[in-house]
């Protein structure tokens, strides 16, 4: 009875533990958020020590997960702080948009010019085939000319044939003149014998001397009348001599033009050559100028759509930055939230956080210049604010004041904290080309503090 009581004592006694240290675990399960391992104080033959170290281990290991996942998304954050062509592409577009334009300006001037070209040479190649037409006529016209003077030749010819017959014919009649003349005289004489018979013949020869008076007056008037035709033809004679050598000059003179028509014509037929090449060549001008008029306003369409295709590139580029902006965005809070799950964070941890928070720094400031974030100016801590700065103004970085390479640190990291205020401002005031200039010493200054944390995270 005695051993039963007692180990009934023991028994109840253990159970009273037991119980105890449960609702302790019970307590500690309600009220722990699971970041830490579970600290109950029981004693190694408790019965919930398997559980408590269970519990534990599962505790480390979701420690352990969100360390990796804290990681991990601080490592796609600084990632995705590297996507910086969308800027660069977008200020190569701008740079070019004035060129494209100027070019399809310059493009519609080339076309208007080109069609002008065309324009003036078709109205010289229609002003070459009037020219043309004209010079035809006016050869067909000098050969008519000199078909005229070669048939006046023909008829000069003719007229002086006629002259000259009419000469020979009054030579004929200045003979049959001469001849009458003659007769005339020798009348006269008869006569004169006549009438001095008559006379001494007394009153039987006056019937005889009045005829031989008559054949007297005859003679002297056909003497007359013989010198008056001699007269009259010699007058003749002497026009018509002259008239004939007035032909013959007028001869000599429209042979003389005829040469000098005939080598117009020859020149005439040079220049219609002449104008039937100058012509061939216009007709390949209005043809060549039509074609690059059509080649010049392909090219002025090509240049358009150029034109277009880099605003909608444009578009896109500033779209595909605003969304990248987003997801750096929402993986900033996710980077955030991770963090501060994480309730342990070693020094190697730390450094690869800080390496993320002043590449963020450089991002937000980058992204600010492409108009998708503000940044207040007076929001940009100093070096000493943020998460680096607390690192190495606090007491377990003492060791490391002697280091050269921690000591490195202080500079570069200092300028990225002013560089972001300066460049916020900056940008605030309008001065984009300066906020440009001090986004590069940003990144600079940046790069030199993560290669720094990098040697640091290598030391410790």
């Amino acid at each position: 009875m005695f051993t039963f009581k007692r180990n009934s004592e023991n028994n109840s006694t253990q159970t009273s533990l037991d119980l105890d240290e449960l609702n302790k675990l019970t307590e500690c399960l309600k009220n722990c958020d699971l970041s830490k391992p579970f600290e109950l104080g029981l004693s190694p033959s408790s019965s919930l020590s398997g559980v408590v170290k269970v519990i534990n281990e599962i505790i480390e290991a979701r420690q352990d997960a969100a360390a990796r996942t804290m990681l991990d998304i601080n490592g796609a954050v600084g990632k995705m702080t590297g996507m910086t062509s969308i800027r660069e592409m977008l200020q190569r577009i701008q740079e070019q948009t004035p060129q494209i334009a100027n070019m399809s300006a310059q493009a519609e001037e080339m076309g208007a010019a080109a069609n002008e070209t065309a324009s003036s040479a078709s109205n010289a190649a229609s002003f070459v085939e009037q020219s043309l037409s004209m010079a035809t006529s006016g050869a067909d016209k000098i050969q008519q000319a000199v078909g005229f003077v070669e048939n006046s030749f023909t008829q000069f010819e003719q007229v002086s044939k006629q002259v000259q017959d009419v000469l020979d014919s009054m030579g004929e009649i200045e003979q049959i003149v001469g001849v009458i003349a003659g007769v005339a005289d020798q009348t006269n004489l008869l006569a004169l014998n006549a009438a001095i018979e008559a006379a001494r013949a007394g009153e039987q020869g006056r019937g005889f001397s009045v005829v031989a008076d008559e054949v007297r007056k005859l003679a002297e008037h056909t003497k007359t009348s013989v010198t008056d035709i001699r007269q009259k033809i010699d007058d003749l004679s002497h026009n018509s001599k002259r008239t004939a050598e007035d032909i013959l000059s007028l001869s000599h003179m429209m042979s003389q033009g005829k040469s000098v028509m005939q080598g117009a014509g020859q020149e005439v037929e040079q220049i219609l050559q002449h104008v039937v090449t100058i012509s061939q060549d216009i007709q390949r001008i209005a043809s060549g100028s039509q074609e690059q008029s059509a080649v010049v306003e392909e090219f002025a369409q090509i240049i358009s759509s150029i034109s277009e295709s880099a605003n909608k590139t444009e578009r896109v580029a500033h779209q595909t930055g605003e969304g990248i902006y987003a997801i750096s965005q929402q993986l900033g809070e996710l980077r955030t939230k991770q963090i501060s799950s994480v309730p342990a964070i070693n020094t190697h941890q730390a450094l690869e956080l800080s390496k993320t928070d002043h590449l963020l720094w450089t991002w937000r400031i980058y992204n600010m210049l492409l108009g998708y974030e503000h940044i207040d100016p007076n929001s940009v801590g100093t070096h000493h604010d943020c998460r680096l700065g607390k690192w190495a103004d606090g007491p377990e970085t003492k060791a490391l004041h002697q280091n050269p390479t921690f000591s490195k640190l202080a500079s570069p990291h200092e300028r990225v904290h002013e560089l972001a205020r300066q460049a916020a401002f900056a940008y605030n005031q309008g001065n984009i080309h300066q906020a440009s200039s001090l986004l590069a010493e940003m990144s600079e200054a940046s790069q030199e503090v993560v290669k720094i944390l990098e040697e640091l995270q290598d030391l410790i």
